[in-house]
């Protein structure tokens, strides 16, 4: 089952609970890493432009749901995440999608940072996405070295957020969203934009976070 626009195809996989996305423009797959432990999709529903998803947390103990929404016009989806409960561990959903030989991490800390995805010489590592030592802007991406076509994540509730540079799963270096507590509860919706670009690299990406940022008053 999936959910499309004219530039995107999200199908879910029954059987890993993953999504994969279809560039419809590049034909490209972007699919995504396993689920993090103690996480399990126990029901979902897929319409044309809408996936939901009922989750359990079983680290934490908690019910999730998860819902994917295309936009009508644009290579983009939203993924809001809710539930109501004390949050011990950190919330690892969605999973990251994979990167792939030959791409390259967008980690805007500092001045901007671009990793190879298959050097094996860089550090894993976990950088907040609200404060000091961590991304000074809440969005992240992917980028083909020789194309320019990928994908950013941008965090719309970066408060109580961090992103996770990891190989967990093996493979090529990939990121991917965690969600911390607030004053030790799930509390509040969670939400990411995921955009798709067919050519454009990092600058097609800061750009389109440029745009973000004027559309929310952050500019």
């Amino acid at each position: 089952p999936y959910a499309s626009n004219r530039f995107l195809q999200v199908r879910l996989d029954d059987r890993t609970s993953t999504l994969t996305v279809t560039d419809r423009r590049t034909h490209h797959e972007w699919p995504q890493k396993p689920l993090g432990a103690g996480l399990k999709i126990t029901r979902s529903t897929v319409e044309a432009r809408e996936i939901r998803l009922a989750l359990r947390d079983s680290v934490n103990n908690l019910d999730l749901a998860a819902v994917v929404t295309l936009s009508k016009d644009k290579p983009e989806f939203e993924i809001t995440l809710t539930g109501n409960g004390p949050l011990a561990k950190t919330v690892a959903y969605p999973a990251g999608f994979a990167s792939g030989k030959g791409a390259w991490l967008i980690v805007p800390m500092n001045e901007g940072i671009l990793y190879p995805a298959d050097d094996a010489t860089i550090a894993q590592r976990s950088l907040v996405a609200y404060g000091g030592h961590g991304i000074c802007m809440p969005w992240y991406g992917v980028t083909d070295a020789q194309s320019g076509a990928g994908f950013m994540a941008i965090l719309g509730t970066p408060d109580d957020a961090r992103i996770e540079i990891t190989r967990q799963g093996g493979g090529e270096l990939y990121i991917r969203p965690q969600w911390e507590a607030s004053m030790g509860q799930f509390s509040y919706p969670r939400k990411m934009r995921f955009v798709f670009f067919a050519r454009g690299g990092y600058v097609a990406q800061a750009k389109r976070y440029r745009e973000y940022a004027k559309e929310t008053g952050l500019f």
